[in-house]
């Protein structure tokens, strides 16, 4: 390309902020002041689009994996693609490490775990990358990617405040030192420097602290409260004049974390554009940014820490000296002016190594903004999901997977376990689009339901078992030797199901016999088929790869023919296809059958004992690990029974994951993953399944090619983006059904009228509580009633304001409410 010729260049950003402001909008206008076309997109705004379709390159700035990134991608059409960040959050192997994942659990754990996975997965896209630090470009390098170190700089505009806060006059006031979190992950830090602090507190007596942002004060702290202020997070603009009242600012840093030695020396930056002394922890970036006692002071050890900080206090001219170097270096090496024509030969090099001429404009495909339109109508949307069973896996395919696919929809939600949390009305309303998965409806989900039907809210009910049909449950082999009083508790169980699945809008359910089962009842049904995690697919692709590059083994080498029985619910299910492992382990004496998990097996076996071995049931975490170490996979099923029919292919999936092929019955969910002979093998009778066995067995070329289709059609067909637009098509309309009900008032209405209900039922079930201890769903109402009440004394202080003039304030308020809450 022509370096006379202006660049035309994207930034899409996934991480707002800060970040964004530093690591997209600063090099965006740094561009722009040299006569390039530089734009920032957030990662929904369709503009982004048809700027990608005629970028001369991508900036990819810590974008969360959606389909809107997939889209840009395609629009781009293969030019240049370059990474950035300011965060180690790229490095597969520092995924668990990362504080806010390893500091988590439930979804917050899931959600930045994948997020730093998604961004590990786009760097190996990407040609190049661009990064704030020498350590995070080293990490960078480390991964495979040509990496260019592009510092943060400070803004003319922030310059410009700086100077102005700082010539400001101010009354006389006691020496000061400031610190300033920026986000809420510095607890850690701040405590190093405790111990100095005490020291500087006891000695000098006027000596105050001032703390800005999110922060847990340190309790060797709590003596001297009086003389610390604190502030909580204010907008950038407003950062220079509270930095201003400060005479020395702190920045500590754990020097031994590998994610604290990535970050940037923007905080001395911050302080020196107010010419005031800054001591901070050696970080390379403060190191390198740092001339200790000339323009700052750099320190680790709580003797340092104390001899710097006692420097700056006892000498005023020391400070204004310190400051003023500061100040001078940063006006001379980090603005705009400074940095700019480096980062525009930075992506003239990305530009000449990785750039090409198409052979013809680029044509922003219609089918790519069709799709964007349609992920769009649940943009803003979030979904609320209760799971009533915990046993099994179910709960997680069909509610933790979920979070993955609505994630690449960019679509919060939360996930909630009846069993072991239950629900929270304050909480539940929150979100636009509830999911009830096998909840079964006492009197309180009934409130909560009422509820949220009055607000309008799509309320779908979710299963991927036959567990709403009492008139089947004879079907069920699980409950065949129960007592008549167990099977009519498990009646009563599915009678309840049935009540739940009556009371909603709708039904989503994982197979189309389901869905038949729920639509003869006269509810409306979806099928959303299940799909895996991101967390198997990184644990199961490696095994894949691994069996996909050993040699073939030869026919007589031993064979393993695994059943992973999951649940104890399938004895009859194994008889579907047990004569014909009898043949065949009578046939084949290097043949073994491992079953994995509960299983009564029929006495035809015994004479085969020494060719049988028998394993514990595995969590889902471990699963991939033991379908991998068999040669074959089978999943008989009792082709005519109801309940079987309406079962998924989640065997198929866990098998193909890990390219181990499966011989399955010819259910409707098998049927639909298996093209038999391709990527897998149906089989009916006995003939049909000892027939597909012995092929498999004596051909260990068919077993390699047969796995490695299953392996290619689960990531095309299994994965979280695959299944999240199959979810959106069954989302999206539902939510545009129901916004005629949606009503601005119906929320104040809502919430005076059920906290009545609430107390109602709270004290029925205090009163009913035996004397051993109160009923288990008291708890819950104390907890739902609190809230509501929390949320009514507000409401109630908002009239008083009204009736004592204040209408205004009242009015803006109720605004913001219904944008929050009816948007």
């Amino acid at each position: 390309m022509n370096k006379t010729s202006p660049l035309n260049i994207v930034y899409f950003s996934g991480c707002e902020g800060d970040t964004q402001r530093y690591r997209a909008h600063h090099p965006a206008e740094q561009l722009r002041r040299l006569g390039h076309n530089a734009q920032v997109f957030w990662q929904t705004d369709p503009a982004a689009l048809t700027a990608a379709a005629s970028a001369d390159l991508i900036v990819l700035h810590r974008p969360e994996p959606t389909h809107y990134l997939e889209a840009v991608l395609a629009a781009a059409q293969g030019c240049p693609l370059v990474y950035e960040t300011d965060d180690l959050i790229f490095d597969r192997s520092m995924v668990g490490e990362i504080p806010i994942v390893k500091q988590n659990q439930g979804y917050l754990h899931q959600r930045w775990g994948n997020y730093a996975l998604g961004n590990a997965r786009l760097l190996e896209r990407c040609h190049a990358a661009t990064t704030s630090t020498q350590p995070l470009a080293d990490r960078l390098v480390a991964c495979g990617k040509p990496t260019w170190l592009h510092p943060n700089v400070l803004s003319d505009d922030l310059l410009q405040l700086s100077d102005a806060a700082r010539q400001r006059q101010r009354p006389q006031r006691p020496l000061t030192i400031g610190y300033f979190s920026g986000t809420f992950s510095h607890d850690r830090d701040f405590a190093l420097i405790g111990p100095a602090l005490v020291q500087l507190l006891k000695k000098h007596r006027s000596l105050r602290l001032f703390l800005g942002g999110c922060l847990n004060l340190p309790e060797l702290l709590y003596p001297f409260a009086e003389r610390i202020d604190t502030e909580r997070f204010v907008p950038w603009r407003e950062l220079p004049e509270l930095m201003a009242q400060t005479d020395i600012l702190l920045a500590p840093l754990d020097v031994a974390d590998p994610f604290t030695r990535c970050r940037s020396e923007l905080k001395y930056l911050e302080a020196a554009a107010l010419a005031i002394p800054m001591v901070a922890s050696p970080i390379p970036a403060f190191a390198g940014a740092i001339q200790h006692g000339a323009n700052g002071f750099l320190a680790t050890s709580v003797d340092e820490w104390s001899a710097a900080l006692e420097g700056l206090l006892t000498s005023a001219a020391l400070r204004q000296q310190v400051g003023q170097a500061a100040y001078d270096h940063v006006r001379s090496s980090y603005t705009f002016a400074a940095v700019a024509p480096r980062l525009e030969q930075i992506l003239h090099t990305v530009l000449d190594d990785y750039g090409h001429s198409p052979a013809g404009p680029r044509v922003l495909a219609p089918a790519l903004q069709a799709e964007w339109q349609k992920d769009s109508a649940l943009a803003g949307r979030s979904v609320y999901m209760i799971t009533g069973c915990e046993a099994g896996n179910s709960g997680t395919y069909r509610c933790r997977h979920r979070q993955q696919q609505l994630d690449y929809l960019a679509v919060p939600s939360l996930v909630v376990s009846q069993p072991n949390e239950g629900c929270n009305m304050a909480e539940a309303i929150k979100y636009d689009i509830a999911i009830f998965h096998r909840m079964i409806i006492g009197d309180f989900e009934l409130n909560l339901l009422d509820m949220l039907r009055r607000l309008g809210r799509p309320i779908i009910f979710d299963t991927d078992d036959l567990v709403f049909r009492p008139e089947l449950i004879e079907w069920v082999d699980a409950i065949k030797g129960w007592s008549p009083e167990d099977k009519a508790l498990y009646r009563q169980g599915v009678e309840g199901y049935q009540r739940a699945l009556l009371e909603c809008d709708a039904a989503i359910v994982s197979t189309e016999p389901l869905a038949q089962m729920v639509r003869e009842l006269g509810q409306r049904a979806f099928v959303v088929r299940n799909a895996l995690s991101w967390e198997q697919i990184e644990r199961g692709q490696p095994l894949a790869q691994a069996r996909f590059a050993q040699p073939l083994p030869t026919p007589a080498a031993p064979v393993v023919i695994g059943y992973f029985s999951g649940t104890a619910t399938h004895n009859r299910d194994f008889a579907e296809a047990a004569p014909a492992l009898l043949q065949l382990l009578a046939q084949f004496p290097h043949v073994r059958l491992r079953i994995v998990g509960p299983l009564e097996l029929e006495v035809d076996f015994t004479p085969f004992s020494h060719q049988i071995e028998r394993r514990e049931l595995v969590p889902l975490n471990d699963l991939a690990l033991e379908v991998a170490a068999v040669d074959i996979a089978i999943a008989p099923l009792e082709i005519d029974n109801p309940y079987c029919q309406a079962k998924s292919e989640v065997k198929y999936m866990e098998a193909g994951l890990v390219g181990v092929p499966l011989v399955a019955s010819p259910t409707e969910a098998f049927q639909v993953a298996i093209t038999p002979g391709v990527n897998g093998m149906l089989a009916t009778t006995t003939a049909e399944w000892l027939g597909a066995l012995q092929e498999l067995v004596a051909d260990p070329a068919r077993r390699r090619a047969i796995g490695q289709a299953a392996h290619a059609d689960v990531l095309e067909r299994y994965t979280p983006i695959a299944r999240s637009r199959q979810l959106r098509d069954v989302l999206a309309p539902l939510w545009d059904e129901l916004a005629s009900k949606r009503r601005p008032e119906a929320f104040t209405e809502v919430l005076v009228t059920s906290i009545d209900r609430f107390q109602n039922l709270y004290w029925t079930q205090r009163m009913a509580s035996p004397a051993g201890g109160p009923d288990p769903q008291v708890a819950t109402l104390e907890t739902a009633l609190q809230a509501s009440q929390a949320q009514a004394q507000e409401l109630h202080e908002h009239l008083e304001r009204v009736a004592n003039g204040r209408v205004m304030r009242f009015l803006n308020r109720l605004s913001h409410l219904r944008h929050k809450f009816f948007a």
